[in-house]
């Protein structure tokens, strides 16, 4: 064994060194850093970026009617259904007439595109006359937010901020959500979005809230039903309505009505016990809960238990049945169809059974009314991924995936499936013999179809029940089984490793398609040494171990290994997450060199060799990291797939052999593809807490006449890292009292103590250890040193026998731990780990949790206090935990709520730029935006606060010399930016070229030479030559138009800034001006010869009203125009140019846009600048007004026909005289 010393490197990423030609041009754009700081942004600046080349699956069209992973179900009046599926990507939407569309939500860009569906409910649209449209409330769980669509899935509105488990809407105009980080039911508006009140608290209590289930409200809205406690209580509110709390004396908002604890036994009849993981609400005590085996009507004292056994002739079984929802005399629910035959539970499996939406007779859903077919995705022949957790590179053009599903996949480098792998098979039953093979992790080989993996087998015969695990191939055949044909898992060979729980580990496996062996870091505990053992294992294609193993540096008691690469050239790459190193070696073997990483390292790929480094790295907070040989960092990129993802969910990387890097995401289901970027305003990921900034400066056009001016563009971008508030964490642990048969039950709890502080920074947190059992003792207080908490973990004196009457004393050491914490400026948690722990609102049956110590008492005052606990694999202490986000079964997912990642609430703020203007560049007072103020030399701006839109201003210039002349002599700003630092931002200088005008030559007359004067002699009069005259003319005004009519599309921006003051306090808003210029234009223009059309535009366009001549009918729609939320120029552009070209549009008539906005469009600005270019490719003549300072002039004054075309309003008061401008130069006359 090689024992190295156990302390793992605190060495971090040293500075990034210069990578290409092209990061070095970089470096004169980004930002250096004013005051010194660790690891300064302008070294920053030698970074390679990334973009994202291509993603995978599409899931829109494709998903028409195709389950994956319904998770909510609800339906509208007019016989809608919408399903609520995070396999596919959005919601479902059944027809009337039993007909799918494309599932909204999962496309479309942000805010109408869905990190995650969640649960959904349908209640009253608040926007539209009483009982007339409805619209669905959906729970986007990536974003933590509301999201609202109308009836055909229109994106309408959205809430920020709310974590939500599940949600419900009355028709009196509330919207119920179970709140997972407040344990609480949080009411709020449906009209305003504003919060109402909030019911319950933490706590196993009646009226108080633990591991949240479900949510419903009465038809009536006077009842709401809270399912809780994993399955085991429905408590029932009653809620006064909005007349009796604005009463003289108003009520309490809620009142507990009823609780049924469902673990009570007539509860229970047979098979079938009551569950509250589904609730519907029917009014007063009568509440439907559970669905399939656990769906009961409860009214009162009333139980009956609901669903037919079997239904449709015996095609929908009552174990499929979920997601009842029922409301009035409508019943709705999903089950699955079987046309096998034989009873339920003992069907053949000759057909394909499909999921099916079903609408029941009556309350009890024992009468099917009408059935609804939908087709699922693993009967699908190319099924979509759900959930991928591991991403692999078999060969040069195969991507091998693994994601939550019955399936293993291999696709080709553009996403298409090739081919598929069954992952587990059984047969039998488990009432009587049976035999079950699972592969938990699994990696492609050079065989499509066939696969390497970690297996679990399970045989029982007789009485006996044995178990085995090790390594394995595995290959996918068809088989005739007593049920019928069916894929199923079949062994090319294995090699047993685990039997009887024996305790060997296999953390992680790797197939190289260059040596064609499987590479397996295998772990094993040696009970005689009580140490650890772990190696490299090789196999052959035939399953022959590869002699020798090799031997991997570690400390001997704990695997330090969670992940395995191989490159191109088929060197080893395997990453030690506690000595935060990738170490390297050749194929034999040999090592080549340790390569330090960042300390949260969770995933290693490695590319082909270059001076670049071709390690990645993915990190816990979700940032891909570049590493060269000497541990210098040389790209970071973004590897989410969409830009308002959680980074925190991707799963996996991996790199094939011409360097693109392929990333899995566990929550979108996508895989995105991203290469080196060599556009120069891509900004990298900074470093933790710091901020890059690119300034950019235009001038348009770039050549003009003297005397012409010319519109300047300054804009800012950025982007900043996240960061971690330093926090103290103690960890309250068991230790164990003897060993049983043979093997020390705290090895597994160390190894996870281990796994769970091995990425935390401890640089910015301290860490402590409590132990608990009959005593309690503080084994370590808090410390800075991994190196301590590590050797603290070993020294625990797990072998003082317990006394065994007295139960684990974890309240003593809950109130041990809180006296850790020292400091109360800094962020506090504490973490349960492995805790025993019995609470008699849990037990199973009565006297389980007979004396333990309640806790819950010193768990609410340690709350209370403002301490975070979180309860990690510690069933009976999950109700202690601060909310049910952090209660976990698994260490995976406890360390971001550890450590909480977070970015600034600013780009920057307290940002002064000072662009110095030439003497010959004449300045325009009036053309500056965002508050720019003029005293000549100097052009300045004081901007108190930059969100991460970035900012855009603008000027202009009229020269007054001709030349080539630079438009500043100096343009920079200073800021400080999101977490803090001082910065200097530098922008490029643009040159404009002036031209003068060409001077009309004069021919010089030469003078005559003196000659004799001749003798006069008698002639005729001379007759002078003609020569032109030039006279006065006075015009009146006429002007000859290009053409005789015109068809003009008026396009406004409504995003919810058009809803702000357009002055002080109590002036009109900015839309209410822009109606009234909308209507003074219209009195501009000669309706009858012209013909308008009013199209508006927020996260998506709308035609208001379509070419028309009619006056009143014109009016109308101006002043229906209402504030929504996004912008996107784009699509406003794009459904005007449509409504100028449809079908009946005139040919000989002109064509106008007229654009209005006071925003930027951050979702893909190039295709704005692309609807411009289409409209003038058509011939529109386009017009582009931007509305104070958060315009974006840069984009307007491109999508404009040309300069001239542009328009700047500083308040919207102006925006009367520049729609009159506009309406003039319409006919084409100066």
């Amino acid at each position: 064994m090689h024992l190295l010393d156990p302390t793992p490197s605190r060495r971090r990423p040293s500075t990034p060194r210069p990578a290409w030609l092209l990061a070095g041009l970089l470096a004169l754009l980004l930002a250096p850093v004013l005051a010194p700081a660790p690891a300064p942004a302008a070294a920053q600046s030698n970074l390679i970026a990334y973009r994202m080349v291509d993603q995978w699956p599409q899931r829109d069209e494709a998903a028409e009617g195709l389950f994956q992973s319904p998770e909510d179900l609800d339906f509208m009046r007019d016989g809608r259904v919408f399903i609520a599926d995070p396999g596919i990507g959005g919601v479902h939407v059944l027809l009337p007439t039993g007909s799918f569309t494309t599932p909204f939500g999962v496309a479309g860009g942000f805010p109408a595109q869905l990190g995650r569906v969640g649960a959904i409910a349908v209640g009253p649209d608040p926007m539209a006359p009483p009982f007339s449209a409805e619209r669905v409330y959906v729970l986007d769980t990536a974003v933590e937010r509301v999201v609202m669509y109308d009836a055909g899935g229109r994106f309408q509105d959205a809430w920020d901020g709310i974590n939500g488990e599940s949600i419900a809407a009355s028709n009196d105009g509330r919207v119920y959500v179970l709140d997972r980080d407040a344990s609480q039911v949080r009411v709020f508006d449906a009209r305003s979005g504003q919060e109402r009140f909030r019911i319950g608290e933490r706590g196993t209590e009646d009226g108080q809230f633990s591991n949240f289930d479900d949510v419903d409200v009465s038809p009536d809205g006077r009842v709401l039903a809270v399912g809780d406690r994993r399955g085991l209580r429905v408590q029932l509110f009653d809620l006064p309505g909005d007349a009796d709390l604005a009463g003289e004396n108003p009520p309490a908002p809620w009142a507990l009505r009823q609780v049924y604890d469902l673990r009570n036994a007539k509860y229970s009849s047979q098979d079938f016990t009551c569950s509250s993981s589904r609730v519907n609400a029917m009014g007063g005590d009568k509440v439907f809960v559970g669905e399939a085996n656990g769906a009961c009507l409860l009214d009162g004292r009333d139980v009956t238990f609901a669903i037919a056994a079997s239904a449709n002739s015996r095609t929908i079984c009552k174990d499929t049945v979920s997601l009842p929802r029922l409301k009035g005399s409508d019943y709705y629910a999903l089950a699955v169809s079987d046309p096998n035959a034989g009873k339920c539970g003992e069907k053949r499996q000759e057909l394909d059974t499909a999921p099916v939406i079903v609408k029941y007779a009556d309350e009890l859903l024992k009468s099917v009314d009408t059935i609804w077919e939908a087709a699922s995705n693993a009967n699908s022949d190319n099924p979509l991924l759900f959930a991928p957790n591991t991403i692999a590179m078999p060969s040069d053009d195969v991507v091998f995936v693994q994601d939550s599903s019955s399936q293993l996949r291999f696709f080709d480098l553009q996403g298409k499936q090739l081919a598929t792998a069954e992952r587990s098979s059984q047969a039998g039953n488990f009432s009587s013999d049976f035999r079950f093979t699972n592969v938990i992790e699994a990696t492609g080989s050079e065989t499509l179809g066939e696969i390497y993996g970690y297996y679990i087998q399970g045989q029982r015969a007789g009485g006996a029940f044995q178990v085995e695990g090790g390594i394995g191939r595995f290959k996918t055949v068809e088989k005739r089984t007593q049920t019928g044909i069916e894929r199923a898992l079949e062994a090319v060979w294995t090699d047993p490793l685990i039997s009887s729980f024996q305790e060997i580990d296999i953390p992680a496996i790797v197939y190289s398609p260059v040596s064609g062996e499987l590479l397996v870091v295998r772990s094993e505990r040696i009970e005689q040494q009580r140490s650890q053992e772990v190696m490299l294992v090789r196999y052959a294609p035939d399953g022959r171990e590869i002699k020798p193993a090799f031997d991997l540096p570690d400390d001997g008691e704990v695997n330090p290994y969670v992940d395995l690469a191989v490159d191109p050239e088929g060197r080893i790459y395997a990453l030690d997450d506690l000595a935060d190193r990738v170490r390297v070696f050749e194929r034999d073997g040999t090592p080549i060199v340790d390569v330090p990483v960042a300390f949260d390292a969770r995933a290693v790929a490695a590319g082909p060799r270059s001076p670049e480094g071709n390690i990645f790295i993915l990190r816990e907070p979700g940032s891909i990291e570049r590493y060269a040989d000497d541990g210098s960092i040389t790209a970071r990129l973004d590897g989410r797939p969409l830009d308002f993802s959680d980074p925190t969910t991707l799963t996996d990387i991996a790199v094939d052999a011409r360097g693109q890097v392929y990333v899995s995401d566990g929550q979108s289901s996508l895989i995105s593809v991203f290469e080196p970027s060599d556009e120069v305003d891509a900004i990298p990921i900074p470093n933790d807490a710091e901020c890059l900034f690119l300034g950019q400066a235009a001038v348009d056009p770039q050549t003009i006449q003297l005397g012409q001016d010319a519109g300047v563009t300054l804009s800012l971008s950025g982007r900043c890292g996240i960061n971690e508030e330093p926090a103290d964490i103690a960890l309250v642990i068991p230790y164990y009292g003897r060993l049983e048969q043979g093997v020390d039950p705290s090895v597994a709890l160390r190894n996870e103590a281990t796994q769970l502080m091995a990425r935390v920074n401890f640089g910015k947190h301290r860490v402590g250890i409590v132990s608990h059992y009959n005593t309690v003792t503080t084994e370590l207080p808090l410390t800075d040193d991994r190196d301590a908490y590590l050797q603290a973990l070993r020294d625990i004196n797990r072998f003082t026998p317990p006394n065994p009457d007295i139960k684990p004393r974890l309240r003593d050491a809950m109130e041990a731990a809180a006296k850790l914490f020292d400091d109360p400026t800094r962020r506090r948690v504490m973490v349960l780990l492995r805790v025993d722990y019995c609470n008699p609102d849990n037990e199973f049956f009565p006297g389980q949790c007979q004396g333990y110590p309640p806790a819950e008492d010193a768990a609410l005052a340690i709350r209370q206090s403002g301490v975070t606990v979180i309860a990690i694999n510690s069933f009976g202490a999950l109700d202690l935990a601060s909310s049910d986000e952090d209660a976990f079964f698994g260490i995976e997912g406890a360390h971001r709520r550890m450590v909480r990642y977070r970015q600034p609430e600013l780009l920057a703020s307290g940002l002064r730029l000072v662009d110095e203007i030439p003497a010959e560049l004449g300045l325009d007072p009036a053309s500056v935006s965002g508050g720019g103020v003029w005293s000549a030399p100097e052009l300045v701006w004081d901007v108190d606060r930059v969100d991460f839109g970035g900012l855009s201003l603008s000027l202009r210039l009229r020269p007054t010399q001709a030349g080539r002349l630079a438009t500043s002599l100096r343009s920079e700003a200073t800021l400080t930016d999101g977490w803090g630092n001082p910065q200097r931002v530098s922008f490029p200088i643009p040159e404009l070229e002036v031209i003068a005008p060409t001077p009309t030559p004069v021919r010089e007359t030469p003078t005559p030479l003196p000659s004799a004067t001749p003798a006069p002699t008698e002639t005729s009069e001379p007759t002078e030559p003609p020569q032109a005259v030039y006279l006065p003319w006075l015009s009146r005004g006429v002007c000859f138009p290009i053409k005789r009519r015109f068809d003009i599309a008026l396009v406004v921006d409504v995003s919810s800034s058009m809803a702000e003051p357009a002055g002080p306090e109590g002036a009109a808003t900015k839309l209410d001006l822009a109606r009234e210029s909308l209507l003074a234009f219209l009195d501009s223009v000669n309706l009858g010869a012209d013909r308008v059309t009013l199209v508006d535009f927020a996260s998506q366009a709308r035609l208001v009203q379509g070419l028309s001549d009619d006056r009143g009918a014109l009016d109308a729609a101006v002043r229906s125009l209402s504030p929504r939320s996004g912008t996107r120029i784009d699509a406003g552009l794009d459904l005007a140019l449509d409504a100028l070209t449809a079908e009946g549009a005139r040919e000989n008539a002109g064509k106008v846009i007229v654009l209005l906005s006071d925003g930027q469009q951050v979702e893909a600005p190039e295709t704005a600048r692309a609807a411009g270019e289409a409209a003038r490719g058509r011939g529109v003549d386009l017009f582009a007004i931007g509305l104070g300072a958060d315009a974006d002039a840069a984009l307007l004054s491109a999508v404009a026909s040309d300069a001239s075309h542009y328009y700047y309003a500083g308040q919207a008061a102006e925006l009367t005289e520049i729609y009159a401008r506009i309406a003039a130069s319409i006919p084409g006359c100066p």
